[in-house]
């Protein structure tokens, strides 16, 4: 029937193949504001387009952004700038300064991945005052690695194995 090598090979086959991962570049990531009772949550392009009115002496602008701000949906447009203009980004619900979230030109931006602090000088804005934020980016399709489905695959190829052998013997 199959030998003992062939058997081996094909577990060291499907156990590469299942925690294989391969690199892939997030078409789509999610935004997740939170800080002084602020809930926010929106998603992106990871490389999206640019507003063709955007002032490009500093920042971009994205339009018509659909965002969850405390259980309510709002639409607004958003504004990310460079570093030299004090990073952060700014729509009708927060206006937040500190890291850079993009890499990549002002009319070809990429938006990077993690956590990220932001804070607040204004009293103008509804949801996020005076105070300090993280902003989350994260790719919704990062794959992990399930322990449990590597043991049932594992589990289920040594059963074949042993069957094997046993079917063997008993010849």
């Amino acid at each position: 029937m199959f030998s003992k090598q062939a058997i081996l090979r094909a577990f060291v086959l499907m156990a590469l193949a299942t925690t294989a991962t391969v690199a892939a570049k997030a078409e789509t990531l999610d935004f997740t504001l939170t800080g002084q009772g602020t809930d926010i949550t929106f998603a992106l392009s990871s490389s999206p387009t640019v507003s063709s009115y955007s002032n490009h002496d500093g920042y971009f602008q994205l339009d018509n952004v659909v965002m969850d701000a405390n259980g309510h949906h709002v639409t607004s447009d958003i504004d990310f700038y460079t570093g030299s203009e004090g990073g952060g980004l700014a729509s009708t619900l927060f206006d937040l300064f500190g890291a850079q979230l993009f890499t990549g030109n002002l009319n070809d931006p990429t938006f990077k991945t993690g956590d990220f602090t932001l804070t607040s000088d204004s009293d103008s804005y509804s949801y996020c005052d005076h105070g300090t934020y993280n902003l989350s980016i994260t790719d919704p399709s990062a794959v992990t690695p399930e322990p449990s489905s590597m043991l049932l695959l594992a589990t289920g190829m040594f059963g074949l194995m042993g069957a094997g052998v046993a079917k063997r013997y008993a010849a």
